[in-house]
């Protein structure tokens, strides 16, 4: 599985499809035969400044009972310098299917770097009934001593599609990704508190999804950022489907900065399957 999720060829993609065989969610949740499916969202980037650095684990599939681990490593970043974070666990209960969190704690120091350190946590299931469908998270930092404002965009992942059958209403259906998020985003990151109201460009690039069909396509829309801000989410509209639909995937990109410099301008969005 590509760590970045950045401009993917078809064979990269292709190690993304165990979302697709996600199990129904059914009034049965919890018992030996279910199987719980985890991801954690492949990126995670904040300023040097912010203090912390978010990982959400997400769930999906049927709500059984269960454990994964995560161990850490450093990449460009190095632990307990320019990060702080041990080795965990995570823990569900039956039927629950709230998200996880991991917290990094941010080490802000005056020295000018590189504009992106990162590091990698892996999930590891520790209980027969949990899958780990998308274990590898990159947490970004970005430098807040540079005399340029940087801009990254994380990609997320849409987990899972459920179906919801309306009460009171035989045959009707309610589409949504996720409880607490309808629809996925990108969060798009800065290194720095803007000094004064920006302009950002963005776009959606078709995949295996398709804009018309799958989502709610967008082309060359101009978002303003408020003076102040380190971060702004680019939502997207998914477009409803049968159960049965398969993974699909596809790409957000920012441009036209108006203030600073765009150090990862693409974020791979994944729909998984219903």
């Amino acid at each position: 599985m590509r760590l970045g999720w950045k401009r993917v060829g078809a064979g990269s993609v292709a190690s993304l499809m165990t979302l697709g065989g996600l199990l129904a969610v059914t009034g049965n949740q919890g018992v030996a035969s279910c199987q719980r499916e985890v991801a954690i969202m492949p990126e995670a980037t904040v300023s040097e400044s912010a203090g912390t650095l978010v990982f959400e684990v997400v769930s999906g599939g049927c709500a059984a009972a269960g454990a994964v681990t995560y161990t850490v490593s450093g990449g460009t970043s190095t632990p307990d310098v320019d990060f702080v974070l041990p080795a965990g666990q995570l823990l569900w209960t039956a039927g629950d299917a709230t998200p996880r969190m991991i917290i990094a704690g941010v080490v802000n120091d005056p020295a000018t770097e590189a504009s992106i350190e990162d590091f990698t946590v892996t999930l590891t299931s520790q209980s027969q009934y949990i899958h780990v469908a998308q274990g590898i998270g990159r947490g970004r930092i970005l430098d807040d001593d540079r005399p340029e404002w940087d801009w990254a965009i994380d990609g997320q992942i849409c987990f899972p599609i459920y179906v919801v059958p309306v009460p009171g209403k035989p045959g009707k259906v309610v589409y949504s990704c996720d409880d607490l998020r309808p629809d996925p985003y990108s969060p798009v990151a800065i290194n720095k508190p803007l000094q004064q109201a920006t302009t950002l460009h963005w776009e959606t690039l078709n995949g295996t999804a398709i804009a018309g069909v799958d989502f709610v396509g967008v082309t060359d829309q101009v978002q303003t950022v408020a003076a102040g801000a380190t971060k702004v989410l680019l939502p997207v509209k998914l477009l409803p489907h049968p159960p049965g639909t398969p993974t699909r995937w596809f790409e957000v990109r920012i441009f036209g900065i108006s203030q600073g410099v765009v150090v990862d301008d693409i974020a791979l969005v994944v729909i998984s399957g219903s």
